[in-house]
């Protein structure tokens, strides 16, 4: 199973408002009739929603996010080399349609705009008739649900963005099935998926080249497969008092050759605590990232995770470990093991809380309670160790303060101080020595 995400803003403009004049036929009420005021519910409050009055299970829904951000790299010009220039970054354009289409049918479709391209997201089928606490969706699915961090959404984390682990040891995302199932007190969440491969290389040699471009002859080897799953438990979830527990597990399986020919694919690489400005229409981005143990040999990797979370009102705190197991193959010191942890807080000033979802085990949203907004303080400390036997891919301390200033419910601006502590690896072409940075990153964002 093949999948090319990426197409034109053209095109995906034709099919986004394609996609929005089909939503609303589909949800409307299947053609039933012109919908008039009293059969039309529209909602403009965090998007655009329309629900036929008559039959709620027809709805449709606009959604979209705006994230503008100025970053500020300093340090010593040893420091910073010419691997962090400061800049302004569109960190991402996201538009998203969802809808209801019966009494248990859902979809989802999702883009993420990076200049003169646009990738498609997350996009699926949703059946939720099996029982009241379990749905089943079909289509492209995210591999977020591995760990605390990874799994919330970029709307709602305390800082710009996420911890060392989370981009380090990212499953990825592919095409394939995705099972919820929820109670009052926890939530589990299995995928099972075959990854993009639209940005996956083949190494042979020394080189890199795509695969049909290194030789024609050869056809794409079988999609490989990767899973995840979390398991969240809450036993006590009231307004302001909630205890949160959970473990994760992941495996992804990779090509180790084509034709008898070695190749290499597995990769682990971060960048410090804020990306600065993005070039070449938005793919690229000119934030390095030191810490990289290059390409590996594995045919499969086994990662676990296990979270823990208290907020007490307006108070969270929350700590995660993660550690990574990568099977290779070809080499004489075997497998190899990578870990990391983040410990974070967060604290609002104004006296609001952030809601907890027990489907989603996380926290989410923050209402203001009054029309000057929400102010939130927050705290991290996070630490990445790719570094194990012959695999020097480098390790990395970063400590961060953020300030979070929630305007209404939409709207929503960050600020950010990283003191990063860098012992890069080989693969980063820099002598193995510690770098110090200190970051300064500001956002706007807007989620409509």
């Amino acid at each position: 199973m093949k999948m090319n995400k990426k197409i034109s803003v053209k095109t995906a403009g034709l099919f986004f408002g394609s996609a929005a004049v089909l939503g609303i036929v589909a949800s409307g009420s299947a053609l039933a009739g012109e919908l008039t005021s009293d059969e039309c519910l529209i909602n403009t409050k965090g998007g655009v929603h329309l629900k036929y009055a008559k039959d709620k299970r027809y709805w449709f829904a606009l959604a979209g996010l705006i994230q503008a951000d100025q970053t500020f790299f300093m340090g010593t010009t040893r420091d910073k080399s010419t691997s962090f220039p400061s800049g302004a970054n569109l960190r991402n354009i996201v538009l998203g349609v969802t809808g209801g289409v019966g009494e248990h049918w859902s979809y989802v479709m999702s883009f993420d705009i990076l200049g003169k391209d646009v990738l498609i997201d997350d996009t699926y089928i949703t059946y939720s008739g099996f029982c009241d606490n379990a749905s089943v969706s079909v289509g492209r699915v995210p591999g977020q649900f591995f760990g605390f961090d990874s799994s919330n959404s970029s709307s709602w984390t305390p800082f710009l963005e996420k911890n060392l682990v989370a981009n380090a040891f990212y499953p990825g995302d592919g095409l394939g099935v995705m099972g919820r199932m929820w109670w009052d007190n926890g939530a589990v969440i299995l995928t099972a998926f075959q990854p993009d491969q639209g940005d996956e290389t083949f190494v042979h040699g020394s080189q890199l080249l795509p695969a049909q471009d290194a030789n024609p002859h050869i056809p794409f080897p079988r999609d490989r497969w990767t899973t995840t799953a979390r398991v969240t438990f809450s036993p006590l979830h009231d307004d302001c008092d909630v205890y949160h527990f959970g473990a994760s597990a992941s495996w992804r399986e990779r090509l180790t050759s084509i034709n008898n020919t070695p190749v290499a694919l597995m990769r682990f690489r971060t960048y410090p605590g804020a990306k600065g400005r993005a070039r070449d229409g938005g793919q690229l981005n000119t934030t390095a990232r030191l810490l990289d143990t290059g390409h590996l040999r594995a045919n499969n990797r086994w990662q676990f995770n296990v979270e823990a979370a208290r907020q007490w009102g307006p108070v969270i705190i929350d700590g995660e470990y993660t550690t990574v197991f990568v099977h290779r193959v070809g080499d004489p010191q075997g497998s190899l093991r990578f870990q990391g942890y983040n410990i974070q807080g967060r604290y609002l000033l104004t006296g609001e809380r952030h809601e907890y979802d027990v489907k989603e085990g996380n926290f989410c949203a923050v209402k203001p309670l009054s029309e000057c907004g929400a102010v939130e303080l927050a705290v991290r400390h996070d630490f990445v160790n790719l570094n194990n036997k012959n695999v020097i891919g480098g390790s990395e301390h970063n400590t961060s303060v953020g300030i979070n200033w929630y305007l209404n419910d939409n709207v929503r601006l960050s600020g950010n101080y990283v003191r990063a502590n860098i012992h890069p690896g080989n693969f980063a072409a820099v002598a193995l020595n510690k770098r110090h940075l200190d970051i300064v990153a500001l956002r706007a964002q807007v989620r409509f």
